[in-house]
């Protein structure tokens, strides 16, 4: 539950930007097929959260990985974690 609890923790940081900068690539989609669709909204999730990740925690909060080492998650289980959780976040976008 504890590793639970902090991978919530590490993803609030990658939440609201990528879904930011998803939201505004599935409307530049809109003027391409019409009308607003949450595909392509899926789609840019998928590819913008680790790139977020990758801003924010390597090269803003690089020391932060620290911290998370400390509560038992390695570098490689918090990629894994976020290319996991964005995409079963950009899988349930794409299917609705």
């Amino acid at each position: 539950m504890r590793i639970f609890a902090s991978i919530i923790m590490f993803y609030r940081r990658l939440i609201i930007p990528s879904a930011v900068f998803s939201i505004l690539i599935g409307l530049a989609g809109t003027t391409v097929t019409g009308s607003f669709s949450l595909k392509y909204t899926g789609l840019a999730y998928l590819f913008i959260c680790p790139m977020v990740h990758y801003f924010v925690y390597e090269l803003i909060y690089a020391k932060e990985y620290y911290f998370y080492y400390n509560l038992g998650l390695s570098r490689g289980s918090l990629w894994a974690s976020t290319l996991i959780i964005s995409g079963i976040i950009s899988l349930i976008l794409i299917l609705l």
